[in-house]
Order: C-alpha cells, then sequence, then structure tokens
C-alpha cells in the first residue's frame, strides 16, 4: 500500500464519516420511525452490494496495476473491457432482485413494511454503483488514486444536499397523503425517500464525474505493448480472476455486515408493539450505531498508516521495526478507543438530549450501556486490517463467523430471557466485538510474536481512561446546570482530552521509538520533552 492509496482511504473514512453525518441530518426531518425504514432499505441494498460488487474498484484496480506494471496492456484493456460487461450484468440482476423482492424483504425478513417503498428506490443505486466503482477501478489500475478519492467525497456532499431538498419535499407531500389516508407514517416514509432517491441521483453524478476524468486523463496503451507481454484474458479467465480476488474482502464486508442484518430481523420477530419498536430500533440505528461508527471511523484513520507500514518492513525483512510499529499500533489504538468510550458513557445524557431530544432516555442507555463496544471493535478491525493485508483472510473469515455466533446466541438471550428490548443489540454487539478482537488477537500474537505488553499497552490507559471519566463526570455536574449540553460536551471533551494524555505523559506510558510511528507522535515528544516527561 504506497502513500497515494493510504491517503485515499483516509478520505474515504472521511467521506464515511461525512455519510453518516447526513443519516443523523436526515434523522431529524424522518424521525425515529423513519430512520427504521430507511436502515431496513440501506440493509437490504448493503447485503446485496456485498455480494454484487463489494471491494470491486479496489479488487480491479490492483488486477489492472499488476498487469500494467509487467506491460500487459493490452490484456489490462481487456480485463477492463470484460468486467465493466460483467459488472454492469451483475448490477443490473441485484437491481432487479431488490426491485421485485422489495416487498417480501421488508414484510417478511425485517416486518418493517413501510421499506418495501424506500427499496423500490433505492434498487437503482445497486446497477449504478456497480458502474461507478468499475470506473474507478480503472482509474486506480493506472495508479490514479485522486479520482476515487474525489468521487467519495462528491457522492456524500451531492447526497447531502440534494437530500436537504427532496426529503423536505417529499416529506410535506408525505404529510398530505397521510392524512388523506391517515397514516401518520406516510410523512416518515416519504421522508425516507428523499433520501434515497438523492443516493440515485448521486451516483449518477459520481458516473459522469468518472467518466470526465476517464476522457480528460486516460489514454489507451494497447499499441503500446513490449515483447513477451501478449498475454490476453478471455472473458471467463478475466471474470473466475476478478471474482477469486474480490471474494475475500467481499466475504469479510458480509460478516460485518450480517449482525446489523440479523439484529433488525430478530428484533423486529420479537417486539410486541410494532410502533413502539420501530421507534427504538430508528434511535439504535440513527443515534447510537450511527455515533459509534463514527468514533470507530476516527480510530481507524490512526492506524491505516500504521498497518502499512508494519507490512512493509515485514516485506523487507525488518521483523525487528515491524513488531514496534505493530504494537504501536495497538497502544495507540486502546489509548484512543478508550477514551472515547469513557466520555461517550459519562456524557451520554448531553450527546443524547442534543441528537435526538424526543427519545433521550432509550439514547443516552444505549450509548452507557453499549460504550464498551468501541475498544473491542477498533482492536478487531486493526486486527483484521493487518491480517488482510498480510494474506490471512481464511483467519479473519473464521473469527468473525464465531464472533456472528456467538452474536446472535447473545441477542436471542438478552431479547428473550433478559427482556432488554433494544438495549439487547447493543449488549449483544459488545459480546460479539469481544469475542472477535481475543480470537483475531491471539491469532495475530501467535502469527508476529508479538511480546505481551499488558500493563503498558492496556493497564495505565484504562486506568487513565477511568481517572478521566470521574474528571469529566465531576466536570458535567459543575458546568451542566449553568452551561447548555453542546457547550458542557464541548467543555468537558477538551478538558477530559487534556487531562487524559496528562496523565499518560507523566505515567511515562510511551516509549519515543513508539510515538515516532503514530499520527501526531512528533507533537507528542516535543511536549514530553518540554515538560521533561520524555
Amino acid at each position: 500500500m504506497n502513500s497515494n492509496e493510504i491517503k485515499r482511504r483516509k478520505i474515504q473514512g472521511a467521506a464515511n464519516i461525512l455519510s453518516i453525518v447526513n443519516l443523523l441530518m436526515i434523522g431529524r426531518m424522518a424521525g425515529d420511525n423513519g430512520v427504521t425504514y430507511i436502515a431496513a432499505a440501506a440493509l437490504a441494498f448493503a447485503f446485496l452490494w456485498a455480494l454484487c460488487g463489494g471491494y470491486t474498484a479496489d479488487t480491479l484496480g490492483r488486477l489492472l496495476r499488476v498487469r500494467n506494471a509487467k506491460g500487459q496492456y493490452r490484456g489490462a484493456a481487456m480485463m477492463s473491457r470484460n468486467i465493466f460487461i460483467f459488472q454492469t450484468a451483475v448490477g443490473l440482476a441485484g437491481m432487479l432482485v431488490l426491485f421485485f423482492g422489495a416487498g417480501a424483504v421488508a414484510e417478511k425478513v425485517f416486518h418493517v413494511r413501510y421499506s418495501a417503498f424506500l427499496m423500490t428506490f433505492l434498487a437503482p443505486a445497486l446497477f449504478l454503483r456497480g458502474i461507478s466503482a468499475v470506473l474507478m477501478g480503472f482509474c486506480q489500475g493506472e495508479g490514479s488514486e485522486l479520482p476515487t478519492a474525489v468521487a467519495s467525497i462528491l457522492r456524500q456532499v451531492s447526497v447531502l444536499l440534494l437530500s436537504l431538498v427532496l426529503c423536505r419535499a417529499l416529506g410535506n407531500y408525505g404529510v398530505k397523503v397521510g392524512r388523506l389516508l391517515v397514516q401518520a407514517d406516510f410523512a416518515s416514509m416519504y421522508a425516507g425517500a428523499g433520501f434515497v432517491i438523492a443516493i440515485d441521483i448521486s451516483e449518477i453524478f459520481v458516473i459522469l464525474f468518472m467518466l470526465v476524468v476517464r476522457k480528460a486523463g486516460g489514454r489507451s496503451r494497447r499499441n503500446e505493448q513490449p515483447e513477451g507481454t501478449r498475454s490476453v484474458d478471455s472473458f471467463p479467465g478475466a471474470v473466475q480472476s476478478f471474482s477469486i480476488n474480490r471474494a475475500p474482502y467481499s466475504m469479510t464486508q458480509l460478516f460485518l455486515l450480517l449482525p446489523v442484518i440479523l439484529g433488525l430481523l430478530f428484533f423486529g420477530k420479537s417486539v410486541v408493539d410494532w410502533e413502539a419498536g420501530m421507534l427504538d430500533y430508528g434511535a439504535y440505528f440513527g443515534q447510537y450505531l450511527a455515533v459509534s461508527l463514527i468514533l470507530l471511523l476516527l480510530v481507524e484513520g490512526t492506524f491505516i498508516r500504521i498497518c502499512s507500514k508494519t507490512v512493509i518492513n515485514l516485506r523487507k525483512g525488518e521483523q525487528r521495526f515491524a513488531r514496534v510499529i505493530f504494537q504501536s499500533g495497538i497502544h495507540i489504538t486502546v489509548i484512543n478507543s478508550l477514551f472515547l468510550a469513557a466520555f461517550l458513557a459519562v456524557m451520554s445524557e448531553q450527546a443524547a438530549r442534543l441528537l435526538d431530544a424526543g427519545n433521550s432516555t432509550l439514547v443516552g442507555k444505549l450509548f452507557r450501556g453499549g460504550a464498551l463496544m468501541l475498544p473491542f471493535a477498533a482492536l478487531a478491525f486493526y486486527f483484521i486490517r493487518f491480517l488482510m493485508l498480510t494474506g490471512k483472510s481464511l483467519l479473519v473469515l473464521g473469527a468473525l463467523a464465531i464472533s456472528d455466533i456467538v452474536y446472535v446466541l447473545s441477542m436471542t438471550l438478552f431479547l428473550n430471557v433478559g427482556k432488554a428490548g433494544i438495549l439487547a443489540l447493543a449488549y449483544a454487539g459488545i459480546m460479539g466485538s469481544a469475542v472477535c478482537c481475543v480470537l483475531l488477537g491471539i491469532v495475530t500474537y501467535q502469527q508476529f510474536r508479538v511480546g505481551n505488553l499488558w500493563l503498558q499497552t492496556f493497564v495505565v490507559p484504562a486506568g487513565a481512561a477511568c481517572v478521566t471519566g470521574l474528571l469529566c463526570m465531576l466536570i458535567r455536574k459543575v458546568a451542566a446546570p449553568h452551561l447548555g449540553d453542546a457547550v458542557t460536551l464541548i467543555l468537558c471533551g477538551a478538558l477530559s482530552l487534556a487531562a487524559y494524555w496528562g496523565l499518560l505523559l507523566l505515567s511515562r506510558n510511551f516509549s519515543e521509538q513508539e510515538l515516532e510511528n503514530i499520527p501526531g507522535g512528533g507533537l507528542i515528544i516535543s511536549l514530553g520533552q518540554l515538560l521533561h516527561l520524555l
């Protein structure tokens, strides 16, 4: 993974955060029940996308780069054409499956009847995204990562802007239809439809952008073929090579998505009051899960480069230096995720009132009860990225399959025996992510033979997080009666973050070699040397 690819992945991470922010904003217009309708449609779309087109751009780009590097320009051009035809056909099939199966999926699988309307509107995005992914793969195959990064941002910005217009317009229309038919949920359903239509239109914008980039910067190499490099893939051969290379990443995406899908499925079957259940799931998906994913993506941004540097040094044969970098990645992941978990748990009331004033009690309980998922999930993602880069995809799939089973068993227990309601999904998420983290950690440590630095890596940051949480709680009690929720949240965040890193520096929890490999490490080294703590 070169520096341009690392930058592209970081920009795509920022685009993913923006997409979740879009959902938070749409949730205010569509309501918690509208978020549930959107969630059911989005999960059906995501499941089919993982099967039909997940990791298409990265896989195609990697295959084309290999051929171009060998001078097989005609072979690369033929593969591009063959995969474009194949992915267009697969995307069309996926679109038809979702379009004609929307009613059955919504009512028989998820038990969210109003989401069928949204699925039919979202179906064309499967076809359109398949085309845009292939076009991104063309650019990545030529060694250009910037168009994909720009297209990712363009997609989310256009979704945001279009949603603000379409959700309001269609939501108002839904209010009128709902009054006419005496169906109060129509307003939320139509507002959600505005969101999914915005996704369709945004995919068209992305395709047009990629075509312009392809036309302006593309250059055919068919006639530049060096001697001895006349390998040309047939259509079946190109599809087979593409599918085999894509399968591990697509299956990983599917296993990561499966707990969310099963959560909605099992919860939908367990609720007695359907209307109240849809409101509860909307709070879970649109508030708790959305905020948790934003925090996880922020943590992920700190270790993308570390994983890449670790693999590069392993390939160079520098085992000792690679271990130091890998250990520093675990350390910074633990530090960041523990702080975010402690802060989210302590400040749950303020965060819940800011996000969902109408259902803040439930959202606050979800934040407090499910905050512990963050450190487990963050470490699991770190191990997954490292193992996938080193070609250990089967070990990752095995660990994810076991953790999914644990999630289902835990969720069933909490729903049926514990009667925890929607909190069962948060508790099961902790159990599943913990098992995944432990299994992948054991595999990684055995593969890499990393030393067990438990005190430095886990115990000291956990103690600092607990002390910081108590400090944050004290500041909240003093500030909350006099300041608003937003100001209290910002003030507690700034002061607790400074206190947290101060405690870590005072305890000399870092080595300078570690700090040299983590984002912002240079600033911490300068500060520590200034205070004579390093």
